[in-house]
């Protein structure tokens, strides 16, 4: 028995043994990667149209059981005969020791002198791009495949791990080929690790150069946790193609030409409480920029992070020796707290404003500001201590002298004084002021030692046209024109930081606004708001009096003469209100909003009836006479939701006595039909259901889908809108 054991001991041996060696020296051999060469590129070319070339290919196995593959030179062209991707090299190893623990650890992955090469065609696409789409397209043509069977295991339990990926000599190119310039981002060597989708990392020293100039240096090292990716909604729609426009990222630079040096190390993680915690530093110097010929002196940004604070060390420059210096610490912990100085030389506003319109004018966004002119200067002198229970302060910070000026608007503030004074461990804010086309804007009171707050804003009849002319977007102003309109404020906070308590009461008057074709006119004589909030909860009233839409095309109004909305810490409650559309028309609407600060649940109706010819209105006067109207059309309205899904549900009835048609269809004529609307808020979709036109029900009360439940369908319009 002893010498059988021996002896199996010893085959047994024997056998992994020559398996061991087998698979060191036998398995490079007997797997020929090249016959599966011609099958790799045809399955490139067929699917993704590209062509793919490697020279050399190669099984690799190590003593310490690690198996995988190298190969020589690499490349992957374009259709048009243009390289995407190339590499001197290409390596991967799996450690199989790890596939008995349901891990799979990438022991090598290694790529020589990878080159990526992505060309702008015509200053309007990347070439790749295209592809993709060519690609999407032909899978969006294709006939469904089969219904993929679910594997027989959770691939959930097994793990994923790469401790140490390597790039040698990398360059990655974009090449716009209308204009002749290119981005370049190269570096001597790259390193990557991830950790099954806790954590990841990236170490290398990359420069970006445009053209040939090295614009860029970046030094980096950091190691960070991966957030948990976010569960799928089962109720979401299939994705679906966003066209977005194409921004050139060379010429975009180009016109920027920024200059910067990055140096970081940072060390990124999350706690089981969610507290998210750095180590490390983040530097950024010599940073300039030229913003439409505007060349701005080197700035800086210097952080050290200890966890939950950080030391901060800023130098901005707006313009030649004007300049804003912030440093100090602050703590993002469970316990925050700041303990800065802010220093700066005189700002002048317009300074200020020649760099604004440099940079609007570098991002290509249209604006208004050669129109504006500015005086007087704004400074900082000051160092603040809190942890928001207990304040430090001393210093100020004032502007004087201050004015800005709108030619074409005639918009002027003017008398621009501020004083935040920094003293006692208090800061006080006391005569700060603007007049605005002669109505003032004021601000007052002061923060204690304790962190209590007494502060008071102050605004009589604000001219809303002339501040719309000024700041509205370009859009905007392009296809409205508000007419007229004041804008009264008086808000106060108070109490400590982390518990104030704001008081706001708001009065707009006289508001009209219109398109610019006058084909639309929104009037409103008078709004009051009252609101108390302590930053979770609102309390307060809102009452509205007398707004109106007009379309003076068709003669037609609709109008609501009282709106008064309640708001306290759970709810907003609509009172009973109505709309008046033309002159006979009325609709009841009354609803809420409750539970809005943790679980928002929205209900609101509307019930009542729209009278025929009122609606006939609508459709101008020359179509007026060619449509038949009698009685009055019953309408209901239902909107529910929450913050994530909203739902509006409409239907119209008609019958022998009450209807509204330009043509009498004889198969329809005595019966009763629902004119139905429903429509699904998602996100940025709108979802359209089972909308159309529903005959043969008599029914027609609150429960709006038993109206059409055994309707006869005449039509129906379904379908799905991205915004």
């Amino acid at each position: 028995m002893k010498k059988f054991l021996i002896f199996a001991i010893s085959a047994l041996g024997l056998i992994l043994a020559g398996l061991y060696l087998a698979f060191l020296f036998y398995l490079p051999k007997a797997v020929d990667l090249n016959e599966y060469k011609p099958l790799i590129q045809e399955i490139a070319k067929e699917q993704a149209n590209i062509d793919v070339n490697f020279e050399n290919p190669q099984i690799v196995t190590t003593p310490s059981l690690q198996a995988g593959f190298k190969t020589g030179e690499i490349s992957i062209k374009l259709p048009d005969g243009s390289v995407l991707f190339s590499a001197d090299s290409l390596q991967g190893r799996i450690s199989l020791p790890s596939l008995i623990l349901l891990t799979v650890k990438v022991s090598c992955a290694e790529v020589i002198s990878p080159r990526i090469n992505l060309d702008i065609e015509n200053g309007e696409q990347f070439k790749v791009v295209r592809l993709v789409e060519d690609i999407l397209n032909k899978q969006k043509n294709a006939p469904p495949k089969e219904e993929v069977q679910p594997l027989p295991f959770d691939p959930s339990i097994i793990k994923i791990k790469v401790p140490n990926a390597k790039i040698t000599d990398y360059k990655a190119v974009i090449n716009d080929l209308k204009s002749g310039h290119s981005l370049t981002l190269t570096g001597e060597k790259l390193t990557a690790g991830y950790n099954n989708g806790k954590t990841a990392r990236i170490k290398t020293y990359a420069r970006l150069l445009s053209d040939d100039k090295t614009n860029i240096t970046a030094n980096v090292n950091i190691s960070s946790f991966i957030p948990p990716a976010k569960p799928a909604d089962p109720d979401d729609d299939p994705a679906e193609k966003i066209e977005l426009p194409f921004v050139n990222p060379v010429l975009i630079y180009r016109d920027y030409d920024l200059k910067s040096n990055i140096e970081t190390k940072l060390k990124i993680r999350q706690n089981e409480n969610g507290l998210i915690t750095l180590k490390g530093y983040f530097n950024i110097d010599n940073t300039t920029m030229n913003l439409s010929g505007l060349q701005l002196p080197e700035s800086y940004i210097k952080s050290k992070f200890y966890g939950t604070y950080a030391d901060l060390d800023t130098n901005i420059y707006l313009a030649k020796n004007q300049n804003i210096n912030l440093k100090g610490k602050i703590g993002y912990g469970k316990k925050p707290f700041a303990d800065i100085s802010l220093i700066t030389e005189r700002i002048f506003f317009n300074d200020m404003i020649i760099l604004s319109k440099a940079l609007l004018d570098t991002l290509h966004i249209k604006n208004d500001l050669v129109s504006l002119k500015g005086n007087g200067y704004w400074a900082a002198n000051t160092q603040i201590k809190t942890d928001l229970k207990k304040i430090q302060s001393k210093g100020c910070i004032i502007a004087r002298n201050g004015s800005i000026s709108n030619g074409i608007t005639k918009l002027v503030f003017d008398k621009i004084n501020a004083n935040l004074i920094f003293q006692d461990n208090m800061l006080k804010v006391i005569d700060t002021h603007t007049y605005i086309n002669g109505n003032v804007l004021k601000a007052e009171g002061q923060i204690d030692s304790d962190s209590t707050a007494d502060l008071k804003i102050h605004s009589e009849k604000l001219p809303l046209p002339g501040l719309f002319l000024a700041f509205a977007p370009s859009d905007l102003k392009k296809s409205f024109i508000l007419s007229s309109g004041n804008l009264s404020l008086d808000g106060r906070l108070q109490g400590e930081l982390k518990k104030s308590l704001i008081t706001a009461s708001v009065t707009l008057k006289d508001f009209v606004i219109s398109d610019k074709n006058n084909s639309m006119i929104i009037g409103n004589e008078k709004l009051i708001a009252g609101i108390v909030s302590d930053l979770a909860t609102l309390d307060g009233n809102i009452i509205n009096k007398n707004l109106s839409l007009t379309l003076p095309l068709t003669g037609s109004i609709i109008r609501n003469p009282k709106l008064e909305i309640k708001l306290d810490e759970n709810d907003i409650n609509v009172k009973p209100f109505e709309l008046l559309v033309n002159s006979n028309s009325k609709i009841n609407l009354l609803g809420s909003i409750s539970s809005y600060s943790s679980s928002p649940l929205i209900d609101l109706k509307a019930d009542g009836h729209l009278n025929s010819v009122d609606l006939r209105r609508f459709a101008g006067h020359d179509a007026e006479p060619f449509i038949d109207a009698q009685g009055n059309i019953p309408v209901k309205i239902k909107i529910t939701g929450n913050d994530k899904k909203q739902s509006i549900i409409a239907q119209l009835k008609s019958d022998a006595q009450n209807y509204i048609t330009p043509v009498h269809i004889q198969s329809m004529q005595g019966k009763q039909s629902i004119l139905q609307a429903k429509i699904d808020y998602k996100g940025d979709r709108v979802h359209i259901r089972n909308t159309g036109f529903y005959t043969g029900t008599s029914l027609f009360g609150d429960d709006l889908a038993l109206n059409t439940q055994n309707a006869k369908e005449v039509f129906k319009v379904s379908g799905t809108i991205v915004n």
